[in-house]
């Protein structure tokens, strides 16, 4: 436990050095927030040709958890291939497997640190809607984190799947892009 915590700390610093993914996972879903939010704003109409999505709900409302699962496809797409993929290159992999330390912490540590930032993350860019658009908070957290951790398990379990696959980090980052595209249609 001492080891997988450790190497969390280390992968968690690790992932705030590197630009791309931090433009990903945090700059790209705040910009489209704020440019979304703009365009659309969060007052409803309650006319029926209006805007009006949902028994008075407004856009943004539904706009941000959405945004929040751009954060989580952005960890599994493209945060854990690349870091995957680069430690076999440079054969970090295989001194881990040298150590004491097992795959199955180095793959704990990473879904550790994708829990975290995108918890980080979802947290900074409820609160920035929250305050500039008044959106409505989850009436039911329970169902909330129950729904976020697996949400964050399954985009970390198929970028791991993504890092197994593909041999180099380009590649890795080069379907993971594609994939993160496509999935934001």
């Amino acid at each position: 436990m001492k080891a997988l915590l450790k190497l969390s700390w280390v992968e968690l610093k690790l992932f705030i050095r590197e630009p791309i993914t931090m433009f990903f996972t945090l700059g790209l879903p705040i910009i489209i927030l704020f440019v979304m939010g703009e365009v659309f704003g969060n007052i409803p109409d309650t006319n029926n040709g209006g805007t009006l999505v949902w028994d008075g709900i407004g856009p943004m409302d539904f706009y941000t958890p959405a945004y929040i699962g751009l954060v989580m496809t952005a960890i599994g797409l493209m945060s854990i291939p690349v870091h995957l993929t680069g430690y076999r290159e440079r054969g970090i992999l295989r001194r881990l497997r040298a150590s004491s330390i097992s795959i199955w912490t180095m793959l704990g540590s990473r879904i550790i640190v994708s829990l975290v930032v995108a918890i980080a993350c979802a947290l900074i860019l409820t609160l920035a809607a929250w305050i500039a658009y008044d959106i409505i908070l989850p009436q039911y957290p329970a169902q909330l984190v129950v729904a976020f951790a697996v949400s964050i398990f399954c985009f970390s379990t198929l970028g791991i799947f993504l890092g197994a696959i593909f041999k180099t980090a380009r590649a890795a980052q080069g379907i993971g892009l594609i994939l993160f595209f496509v999935m934001m249609m």
